[in-house]
């Protein structure tokens, strides 16, 4: 998982990654994930003197996103500890570093503004 991810992701977003599902693991659960990009939008690359930046911003249908159970079955928000949002407005800041040769994902996070269905 850590190799795949390392790919297109910094080594702190592969380790945020890789905790997020392990933690999800260690309970027995699994995502069940149709997710659906409705939008992305791209700023315009910039010096950032170590590289080249790129923040992206997409707005993620996660309706059909669930979490199983080890036999399948759905777990509810009470046992997951937490509820997953029908739509994410995500914020990802992509980076090629002078020694890289391709774009890879330095930071991600929620942010604010309009996400759903247009």
């Amino acid at each position: 998982m850590r190799t795949l991810l390392g790919k297109w992701a910094g080594p702190e977003v592969v380790r945020s990654n890789v905790a997020s599902y392990l933690k999800l693991k260690k309970q027995g659960f699994r995502y069940d994930s149709g997710t659906k990009v409705l939008t992305t939008t791209a700023t315009r690359a910039s010096d950032v003197g170590y590289g080249t930046e790129v923040v992206i911003t997409r707005c993620i249908d996660q309706s059909p996103a669930r979490v199983l159970d080890k036999d399948g079955e759905g777990v509810s928000e009470a046992e997951l500890g937490y509820k997953i949002p029908q739509f994410l407005l995500r914020q990802y800041t992509a980076q090629k570093r002078t020694d890289d040769k391709t774009f890879r994902v330095y930071g991600l996070a929620p942010t604010k503004g309009e996400c759903g269905p247009s």
